[in-house]
C-alpha cells in the first residue's frame, strides 16, 4: 500500500525541481485530509446509528461514499505524480 507520509517526507527531502514534486506533495496531503474526513464520517454514522438516527447515518454514509471515491482518485493521482517525479529525478540525474 502506498504510504502518504513517507511519500511526503521523500518529496520534501528532495530539492524542488518542478511542478511534479509539488503536485505529488499536494496530492499526498489532500489524500491524508480526505482519509481523516472519511474516518470522521464513518464514526459519525456509527454514533448516529447508536443514537437511533437512521436518516443522519444514511446521509453521513452517503457523504462517506462520495469522499471515498474522491480519495481513490486522489491516491491514484498522488501515486502517478510520485512515480513521475522519481522518473524525472533519474532522467535529470543521468544528464548531469
Amino acid at each position: 500500500m502506498f504510504c502518504f507520509e513517507s511519500a511526503v517526507a521523500l518529496l520534501y527531502n528532495m530539492t524542488r525541481r518542478g511542478p511534479c514534486h509539488h503536485a505529488a506533495v499536494t496530492s499526498a496531503s489532500k489524500s491524508r485530509r480526505l482519509t481523516e474526513k472519511v474516518a470522521l464520517l464513518a464514526n459519525g454514522a456509527l454514533a448516529a446509528v447508536k443514537a437511533g438516527d437512521e436518516g443522519t447515518a444514511r446521509r453521513l454514509l452517503s457523504e462517506k461514499a462520495m469522499l471515498a471515491a474522491a480519495l481513490a482518485k486522489c491516491q491514484m493521482r498522488s501515486e502517478a505524480n510520485h512515480a513521475l517525479a522519481l522518473t524525472l529525478d533519474k532522467a535529470i540525474g543521468a544528464h548531469r
